[in-house]
């Protein structure tokens, strides 16, 4: 048991060495404050978005330099794969959603970006419950790291001086 500790003790030390961590973590450099204008406020996006600036450090505020203005989000669903008797066995759930950053006292309006995340997973029609669950948990992490990348976007926003945010 002793030995069990010690070697995990062991590992934990050499990746911390190394410099790894996990992905996403740590690594936002971008404004500290965001208007968030969304089309629908009680959106799954919407409060993805919010959780994602929560965990980011990224306070929302209704006077900041630089607003997001966030579409809605939409989900397609394609078959990748089906069984012998022509039922599907695969899925691929591309969700995407169209926004764009404004910095506040500027008139013009930066052209609209569109970002998207891509996820294939398996199904079984005689577990349509689990299946549709997992499809559920599926969409909530798609959902999230749909909001991180579109965080992550603030970062190449100039502000009003000429300067990109820190």
């Amino acid at each position: 048991m002793r030995l069990r500790w010690s070697c995990a003790a062991l590992l934990c030390l050499i990746l911390a060495g190394c410099g790894w961590q996990l992905r996403g973590v740590g690594s936002y450099q971008g404004p500290s404050a965001l208007n968030v204008v969304p089309a629908d406020r009680f959106s799954p996006l919407t409060l993805a978005l919010l959780d994602a600036m929560h965990r980011s450090a990224v306070k929302p505020q209704a006077d900041a330099p630089i607003s997001l203005h966030l579409g809605n989000e939409e989900l397609q669903r394609r078959v990748v794969a089906v069984t012998s008797i022509g039922s599907p066995a695969q899925y691929e759930l591309s969700l995407s959603a169209e926004f764009h950053y404004q910095v506040a006292g500027e008139k013009t309006v930066n052209l609209p970006q569109i970002l998207s995340v891509e996820r294939v997973f398996d199904f079984d029609p005689s577990n349509t419950a689990a299946k549709s669950e997992e499809e559920d948990t599926l969409l909530e992490e798609m959902r999230l790291d749909l909001a991180q990348r579109i965080l992550r976007q603030a970062r190449n926003v100039a502000i009003p001086n000429g300067k990109t945010q820190p």
